[in-house]
């Protein structure tokens, strides 16, 4: 797979937007005011996410104020899967494009980008003694939740259309892909929502177009429909298999050796060595295992993914029983790593 979403850049729009903001009130004076705590009754809270910064200078303290606005967004808000979990470049006529996750995760990061660019900085105030500056910066909750509301709105329509596909379709491998792009709009959708409820007045967000409940069981089923078939040779290869078979299934994924499976969707092919480190210092023994991988989509004798897979464990017994563990661990590592090639290939097929 797309590492665990890729997080959104909550403060790339810092730099430029000293210059794009409406001067704010530079009349400093003596006394502190109020705002410096973090309130101002000329800009409610039930109207306006307010953020105060300090700096060396004025930009400095209205970067660090833009940045605690940012901060109040990102701290509510919690990604359970990151949108860009299948996230990677695929080749196409010798050129790399985007995946399908990869595209959805991007819109989502260009929509947050915008709700923080309607952040302006309002007051400035110089503290007489330690000569610091700080700044009193404010976001129009409203304004800012008309732009998530807007992309939320176009997610809906996809998330729709692709939802009818899902219940729809007939044939295993369609439904299999949009499955996965159901997938990748619900968790592009979900951090959305969930910044809209932090930013908006009344913390409303949409209802989704689709039952979600029912789009996940037949997502399962989708995947859980695709047979695959896994061979893999080398010392201990059986072990190996053996792991890899069980964690897919584990996954949701119904996988056999190869020598049991008839027809399959896909084919699992690789290669296994493993050793004992024996130059590692005591007290401590270390074994390695590796492997290659590919994988095969059976109909079209296509290798869409290949990939290579290393685990080292640790042992106070022996270095075989390292060895062993690193094979435990190698196959674990490898079940997730074709789990979600195989999710990002249906995706994008």
């Amino acid at each position: 797979m797309i590492r665990k979403i890729y997080p959104l850049a909550l403060f790339g729009f810092l730099a430029s937007a000293c210059a794009s903001f409406p001067r704010a009130n530079n009349s400093f004076t003596v006394q502190k005011p109020d705002w410096v705590n973090g309130s101002d009754a000329q800009y409610p809270n039930s109207f306006y996410l307010t953020g105060v910064g300090t700096g060396g200078s004025q930009a400095s303290a209205g970067n660090s104020a833009r940045a605690e606005i940012a901060k109040v967004i990102s701290s509510r808000v919690t990604v359970h899967d990151t949108v860009s979990e299948s996230q990677g470049t695929q080749m196409k006529n010798g050129r790399s494009k985007n995946t399908f996750s990869q595209s959805v995760a991007q819109a989502v990061e260009v929509a947050s980008q915008k709700v923080l660019r309607g952040v302006r900085i309002v007051k400035y105030w110089e503290n007489p003694v330690t000569k610091n500056y700080y700044a009193f910066a404010v976001m129009d909750r409203q304004k800012a939740s008309i732009g998530l509301n807007d992309k939320i709105s176009r997610i809906d329509k996809e998330l729709k259309d692709w939802d009818d596909q899902l219940s729809g379709s007939k044939e295993k491998f369609e439904r299999a892909r949009a499955a996965m792009k159901v997938l990748a709009l619900l968790k592009a959708r979900d951090h959305l929502a969930q910044e809209l409820e932090v930013i908006s007045a009344m913390g409303q967000v949409p209802p989704l177009p689709i039952d979600e409940s029912k789009a996940k069981f037949m997502i399962s089923r989708a995947l859980s429909a695709l047979l695959v078939s896994v061979h893999i040779t080398g010392e201990n290869a059986g072990s190996i298999e053996t792991g890899v078979v069980e964690g897919l299934n584990s996954l949701g994924i119904s996988a056999a050796v190869d020598s049991s499976t008839k027809n399959p969707d896909i084919l699992i092919e690789g290669h296994v060595s493993s050793e004992k480190l024996t130059q590692l210092p005591p007290p401590w023994k270390w074994g390695k295992s590796q492997a290659t991988i590919s994988i095969e989509n059976a109909r079209s004798k296509e290798i869409f993914s290949q990939f290579g897979a290393e685990s080292r464990q640790a042992s106070s017994i022996s270095h075989s029983d390292a060895v062993s563990r690193s094979e435990t661990a190698l196959g674990n590592k490898i079940s997730r790593k074709i789990h979600d090639a195989i999710a990002s290939y249906f995706e994008n097929i």
